[in-house]
């Protein structure tokens, strides 16, 4: 009887195994299935031996194999389990393979064992068979301690069947060793159908026992749920907390929880990778059913949409090698713990929000607070009102804003809450007294909240500490005062010295222009040609030295146009072919293909850039040099150009002179530019005064170009200019202009009131005059009293100069031009203030003309020829 009920037993298990594991196909659920497979084909084996009393070899020694298969498929399946080196299952495999074959070689049959192999072999198999089982089932016993109830109580079932194999095989090879093979059928049959119930209870348990196992986990459950429900500070741990709860609740192997747009929020014995993956593999997700099962080839999968009304997410539970395919009763229990769940994320999802805003107001470096209108009370504080006032939130939570920090306002509280009303906002400064009772200005933002029925509720004022602001701007007024002070000062610094150089000057140029215009002697010729050199060189150095003052200071423009270069070059090279005609100098020009090209630059300031490195080519090379002047067009590296310029594709021309003379060292290079640096060459006879270089670098600079020098010792040198090429203009047309009618000679008397402060050009000035007879010369030497003699005389020209002692010139001007008497008589400045500005200043002020000293005599003569002869002679 109990052979037929093994055996019957043993039929049913695998059948219910096989078709267990063909519903949820999984390769670890695979080697344990094989395991219990093999042990109940092992089981019918012996029930029907049992049954027939034949004792036949072929028959046991199949049940033998197919028992040492069954515990090496289930070491394996422990090795799935904790993923054990493949190595390792591959020899215990080999080893079980080597002892199957030596069952069949050495005859070892259920019957019993008669030679001393036979026992070894059968030690061996015992040995075998028991490493095989005995470790899987202690280690599965003891990692299902840390397992939900289901899968822990699923686990040790099977630990305790195959414990009950090992204690049923040790009770056989006992009874065999005592009884002989006379040994009842109980010691095997019912120790084998004790094992076969734990086994069925394992691998595929019934539903009524898998909803016994979970309810002593209801109360925990019910608990957990409150607190995840009510206390979860955030998303983050509600989904933790919520995705291991949804795993425990139907026995699943592993759960994630996702947003909608494909978040991973949580996982439990899943990676996040496999969380994510699984979240993507799921299809209908748009479905509005709120549960959907998705078989996979692995395992069973369960999907809840959780609907919230502030976000929508999806929960995934899937089956493990323990776990059973989910059925009805499980997807219910999800969708209630879903829909339970949905208000638990809004609420988290609200704290994250509010929790965010204050952060966000926390980090922000202005101070951000909020009062209640009705109460006056504050009601928000953030970090950034702590660092300002000194005040903590919770010593600034419900007081009075105006009482806690002193608050001075512009205007009344009520004035500005009127603005808030009509407006919804307010802006200002206000002074307020920190905890440390510091006073300081603070620019405040208000903003009015209202409530739903449109009345005011809460103002937020965002304020900041500009005390140190306004100090800064002061700091700075007063800085810009100084400076523009400082630079008014050296206006009137370089206006002085101009004055002082260029007056001396105008009396030695005049003098000389004199002399020369009267038939000198040879020898006296000469003597003039010194001294008109002398002073030429001495006017070049106060030009040069203004020059750079007034590009370092700012005051210089330049206007920059397309310039032609070949016709720039042929003008310099005009200009200094006399000079380079008395050395034996040769100047040869090869402008290639840059012959047409035009030069964005001032061409004022290009002409006297070229100029200063052509002189210095003639005067510095030698007798018999040879002056080369190159061009060449170059493109920037990155096709771009200074965009002061206006030069947008990048492209540059090279102006090279280029000298056989005797070159530079590295050390001498390095000082070329400086001002005052002529390398020695003031030892020589060599005119110079050491700006040239200084005032080119200025120049080109100024036109957003670039100034360099290539040279070696005993191999001449070659200076550049490197400017931005400008598309071609268009020439414009020439107009032929008429040569200029020969100026009348002054035939009725005149009278001039000339102005200047200075005996030697008073003189000097009586001189010329007196080249015009019918010109009656008045002088003066101070500004009030050209006032006088202009209302008395009424002269038909003052010349002015601008420097003078009592009032200034532009001061006798403005007073000239207001005075009804005077305002119609012609002004000339004649001043050795050579500044453009000035210039500009006075002749906008209502000058005629403006002469800067020292000033030639032929010129000064035609100046006064043009005013007098266009000046109507009034009647007597």
């Amino acid at each position: 009887m109990l052979s037929w009920a093994l055996g019957g037993a043993c039929v049913l298990l695998g059948a219910f195994t096989v078709e267990g594991w063909l519903r949820q196909r999984d390769r670890t659920r695979a080697f344990l299935g094989l395991s219990i497979v093999l042990l109940c084909g092992c089981g019918v084996g012996v029930a029907a031996t049992m049954l027939t009393g034949e004792r036949v070899a072929l028959s046991s020694q199949l049940s033998i194999t197919l028992f040492l298969a069954s515990g090496w498929a289930f070491f394996a399946f422990r090795a799935a389990m904790t993923r054990l080196a493949a190595s390792i299952t591959a020899g215990v495999g080999a080893i079980t393979a080597a002892t199957a074959a030596l069952v069949l070689v050495t005859g070892v049959s259920l019957e019993g064992v008669s030679t001393i192999p036979q026992h070894l072999v059968v030690l061996l198999l015992t040995v075998v068979w028991l490493a095989c089982v005995v470790e899987p089932t202690v280690r599965l016993w003891s990692i299902s301690s840390a397992m939900p109830r289901v899968q822990r109580a699923r686990l040790r079932s099977i630990a305790l069947a195959y414990a009950c194999v090992v204690a049923a095989l040790l009770l056989s090879i006992g009874a065999a060793f005592i009884l002989g093979r006379d040994r009842p059928e109980i010691t095997v049959a019912l120790p084998a159908l004790a094992v076969l119930l734990f086994f069925y209870i394992g691998f595929e348990p019934p539903r009524w026992l898998l909803g016994l196992w979970r309810q002593r986990e209801e109360g925990y459950f019910r608990e957990a749920f409150t607190d995840l429900v009510l206390y979860s500070p955030d998303r983050q741990r509600l989904a933790e907390r919520a995705v291991e709860w949804a795993a425990r609740l139907v026995g699943a192997d592993g759960a994630v929880i996702a947003t909608d747009d494909g978040e991973v929020l949580a996982v439990h014995g899943l990676d996040r990778a496999a969380g994510w993956k699984l979240v993507s593999e799921m299809t209908g997700y748009g479905e509005t059913r709120s549960v959907t099962r998705h078989p996979t080839s692995s395992r069973g999968v369960i999907r809840v949409v959780l609907e919230a009304q502030l976000s929508r997410g999806i929960m995934a539970v899937t089956s493990g090698p323990l776990t059973p395919v989910f059925g009805d009763d499980e997807a219910l229990r999800l969708t209630q713990y879903g829909t339970a769940l949905a208000p638990a994320l809004d609420r988290v999802l609200l704290l994250e929000r509010m929790r965010r805003s204050s952060q966000l107001l926390d980090l922000a470096y202005d101070a951000v607070t909020t009062w209640d209108v009705r109460t006056q009370l504050i009601t928000f504080w953030n970090r950034g009102a702590e660092e300002l006032y000194g005040w903590s939130t919770n010593e600034a939570i419900g007081r009075d804003p105006g009482e806690l920090l002193h608050a001075e306002l512009p205007e009344s509280r009520e004035a500005i809450l009127a603005v808030l009303r009509d407006q919804g906002r307010w802006e200002g400064e206000i002074v307020q007294t920190t905890k440390s009772g510091r006073r300081m200005n603070v620019a405040v933002r208000w903003a009015l909240q209202k409530d739903h029925v449109g009345w005011p509720d809460a103002v937020i004022e965002i304020g900041r500490d500009v005390t140190a602001d306004k100090i800064t701007a002061t700091e700075l007024r007063e800085a810009r005062d100084v400076a523009e002070q400082a630079s008014q000062a050296k206006s009137e610094y370089l206006s002085r010295m101009s004055h002082e150089l260029r007056t001396p000057l105008t009396a030695i140029l005049g003098y000389s222009d004199l002399l020369e215009m009267r038939e000198p002697r040879d020898d006296q010729t000469e003597a003039i040609a010194a001294v008109q050199e002398a002073s030429g060189h001495l006017l070049s150095l106060v030009n040069d030295v203004l020059d750079i003052a007034r590009i370092e200071s700012g005051r210089e423009s330049f206007s920059l146009e397309p310039v032609a270069l070949e016709a720039t070059v042929e003008e310099c090279v005009r200009l200094v072919a006399p000079s380079a005609l008395g050395r034996h100098i040769k100047i040869s020009r090869s402008l290639g293909d840059c012959a047409g090209d035009y030069l964005l630059a001032d061409r004022q300031r290009l002409v006297q850039a070229l100029l200063n490195l052509l002189s210095n080519a003639v005067k510095y090379s030698g007798k018999d040099a040879h002056i080369f002047v190159e061009a060449a067009r170059e493109r920037d590296a990155g096709g771009t150009s200074d965009p002061a310029a206006g030069s947008g594709d990048g492209e540059y021309v090279r102006v090279s002179v280029r000298d056989t003379g005797p070159g530079f060292t590295e050390e001498e290079k390095a000082r070329l530019f400086q001002p005052f640096e002529r390398l020695g060459a003031e030892r020589t006879t060599v005119p110079g005064t050491g700006l040239g270089l200084a005032l080119t670098r200025k120049l080109v600079q100024g036109m957003h170009g670039t100034i360099g020098v290539e040279s070696r010792r005993g191999t001449g040198s070659t200076f550049w200019i490197r400017l931005n090429r400008s598309p071609v203009a268009a020439p414009k047309p020439r107009i032929r202009r008429k040569p200029p009618v020969p100026a009348p000679i002054i035939d009725c008397r005149r009278t001039v009131l000339y102005v200047e402060d200075n005996l030697a050009t008073i003189g000097l000035m009586e001189e010329v005059f007196s080249m015009r007879p019918q010109i009656n010369l008045l002088t003066a030497m101070q500004g009030g009293l050209t006032l006088e003699l202009a209302r008395e005389h009424h002269p038909d020209l003052i010349v002015l100069d601008l420097q003078l002692p009592d009032i200034q010139g532009d001061e006798v001007l403005a007073q000239l031009r207001a005075d009804p008497r005077t305002a119609s008589i012609p002004v000339v400045m004649c001043s050795a203030d050579a500044t453009e500005r000035r210039r500009k200043q006075l002749i906008a002020a209502g000058a005629r003309a403006y002469l800067t000293k020292p000033v030639k005599v032929q010129r000064f003569l035609r100046m006064l020829d043009e005013v007098l002869t266009s000046i109507p002679v009034s009647p007597a």
